[in-house]
């Protein structure tokens, strides 16, 4: 079966052409020819069409096979080119072959010129799957090292030793060293020490087969001593004969969301505090009012007045101004472990006021934080104390909330007929006084004072000592 060969002849005697078309058909080729003389003509059916074999005539009057070898260089084509002439000599003919052509032949012996020509073209087929295979080669190195420095996360190429081979630009810059330090170091060098024994274990198992890789959240150290969470997976390269070969490692930062973890726990635990907090306060709170109701009724056989409904709704309500206070601390800040004494005061004074509208209470306060279990105290005492003077006096109730050295000072006065020569509030028959009396000594860790004051009317002073915070 007779094969295509489109022939571009570089020759000037017809009788020449006619002796290379014969040995070409001889060899079993069916032809199209073209036949030229010089360079121009040469670049143009360079540029016109597609040739398998170029065969040249070494010596031309305007034009030489050196020179057509030149021009089929410089079109970029890959197309075996033959020498065949009648009398170039060995000398000549080692100058094409240098030149770059790739077999000569004498005139007067072609009969090999068929086969010469079958070979180079599977040469020249052989070449451009080379070529085919090392662009796509390229390429992939191309894809590689684009993926590998463009990727958004750490990587790195390790030998089983542990020491980087391979590093990407994110990987240096999560770690903070340049790319020929990291070089020098090992997977171990960067792992924080209380890490180490678990990734070798994890290393332990990718080699023995045990997992193909793994992926573990553990700490790293950069290169200025800091610590950073990462997220990094593992995997094991292996050899055509199945011995590992290397490993890659993906390493992802993961502090911002280990510092959203850690905030979230906190404000669990925040949370947590404060459920016990708030259940811790209820639990006292309603302990007090029980304690107020078994001692008034420990006092007489007699029913419960409605004074002493309106004294134990009076410290249900001035409670209940304390926990407001210390969920809204909560809300704010996470905390409710301390109320402002003059905030406490400043509500707690006009809800007493409203209950009874008719008569006045003036008072100036200066502030101190307080602790949940005194200020939970204070407020009962106030609300007493104010009670009592509002209950046996005609006009205004002064109460004054002052700081004096290392005590504070609580003063509550009236206009009222002040207290009996023998007053002794632990003897006095008034549950009321008994609670101020408790509170004062067992909560605030204080002393009371009770005394008459020289223009008329009752005062009592609560001094306590001021709380550490």
């Amino acid at each position: 079966m007779s094969k295509p060969l489109q022939t571009l002849i570089v020759e000037d005697n017809e009788d020449d052409l006619l002796l290379i078309v014969r040995a070409l058909r001889q060899g079993g080729y069916t032809l199209e020819t073209l036949r030229v003389e010089s360079a121009d003509a040469m670049w143009n059916a360079l540029a016109q069409r597609k040739w398998d074999v170029v065969i040249s005539d070494y010596s031309l009057p305007h034009f030489n096979a050196l020179q057509a070898l030149e021009i089929l260089k410089e079109s970029g084509q890959d197309i075996p080119f033959f020498i065949v002439s009648g009398t170039v000599t060995d000398e000549m003919a080692a100058a094409g072959m240098r030149a770059g052509a790739h077999d000569y032949l004498m005139k007067d012996n072609l009969a090999r010129l068929g086969p010469a020509i079958e070979r180079e073209l599977q040469e020249a087929v052989n070449r451009r799957e080379k070529r085919r295979s090392e662009a796509a080669l390229r390429a992939s190195e191309e894809r590689f090292r684009a993926t590998f420095d463009q990727v958004a996360i750490g990587i790195g190429h390790g030998s089983l030793a542990g020491q980087w081979l391979l590093v990407n630009p994110q990987l240096c810059a999560l770690l903070g060293y340049m790319q020929s330090e990291l070089l020098t170091l090992r997977f171990q060098d960067i792992t924080y020490q209380d890490d180490l024994p678990y990734v070798r274990e994890q290393f332990q198992r990718l080699m023995s087969g045990e997992i193909p890789n793994f992926t573990i959240e553990n700490r790293v150290l950069r290169k200025d001593g800091a610590l950073v969470w990462t997220n990094t997976t593992v995997s094991l390269v292996s050899q055509a004969d199945g011995a590992p070969d290397y490993f890659i490692a993906a390493i992802e930062d993961i502090s911002a969301r280990k510092a959203v973890e850690a905030h979230i726990q906190a404000l669990n635990r925040s949370l947590r505090d404060a459920m016990k907090e708030t259940h811790h306060r209820v639990k006292n709170n309603l302990q007090i009012i029980a304690s107020m109701v078994d001692m008034r009724l420990l006092e007489s056989d007699s029913p419960v007045t409605l004074d002493d409904l309106r004294r134990i709704s009076a410290c249900v309500h001035t409670l209940a101004v304390i926990h407001e206070m210390l969920t809204e601390r909560a809300k704010e800040d996470e905390r409710a472990d301390t109320v402002s004494a003059r905030e406490m005061l400043g509500r707690l004074l006009p809800m007493l006021q409203r209950a009874v509208p008719i008569r006045g209470i003036r008072f100036e306060l200066e502030d101190i934080p307080l602790p949940t279990r005194q200020s939970t105290a204070l407020a009962l005492i106030t609300n007493e104390l104010v009670s009592n003077a509002l209950k046996h006096s005609q006009g205004s109730v002064d109460v004054s909330f002052r700081v004096q050295g290392e005590d504070a000072i609580l003063e509550v006065h009236d206009d009222g007929p002040g207290f009996p020569p023998d007053f002794d509030p632990k003897l006095a028959a008034n549950t009321g006084l008994e609670l101020v009396e408790s509170l004062t000594h067992l909560d605030l860790l204080g002393t009371s004072r009770y005394r008459n004051r020289p223009e008329g009317g009752a005062s009592v002073e609560i001094c306590l000592p001021l709380p550490a915070i």
